[in-house]
């Protein structure tokens, strides 16, 4: 593990995987899920805080010239994200206990993820705390 990670709070985008779901094509404008999270030093002890959104399939909106979705946290189904699909560009809004905390957009996948997820958790965004080095062993056993 990199010793510089315990000096200073790292920020970290995520480029989901696109959502398919057998007969349901339309949402392949779509994200799996969306991740955001925080790494950083409590102690000491690299540490990572992450919250996991899933997508509501029953929120699936199609109005032609626009196409929603609304994802919810895990850990609070208070905390939510709609993502509107554009023709050229994606648009998110991340609402914490119903106020707008995030608003971002994009014309790429990528471009659109990226922007969403950089600036990590929200305040009063419920998330899950692990260590790092446990994470990284888990993820190199699995």
């Amino acid at each position: 593990m990199n010793n510089e990670i315990g000096k200073r709070n790292y920020q970290t985008g995520f480029i989901p995987h696109k959502l398919e779901i057998e007969d349901r094509p339309e949402l392949s404008d779509f994200s799996k899920n969306i991740l955001f999270a925080n790494v950083f030093s409590s102690n000491g002890v690299d540490m990572i805080a992450s919250s996991l959104y899933e997508p509501d399939l029953k929120t699936y909106s199609d109005e032609g010239a626009t196409k929603s979705l609304t994802y919810r946290n895990i850990y609070n189904p208070d905390n939510s994200i709609k993502v509107t699909r554009y023709e050229d560009k994606w648009e998110g809004e991340k609402f914490i206990n119903g106020t707008r905390s995030l608003w971002a957009f994009g014309r790429t996948w990528q471009q659109f993820f990226i922007q969403l997820t950089i600036l990590g958790l929200s305040k009063g965004e419920r998330c899950q705390f692990e260590r790092l080095d446990e994470l990284l062993k888990k993820t190199k056993e699995g």
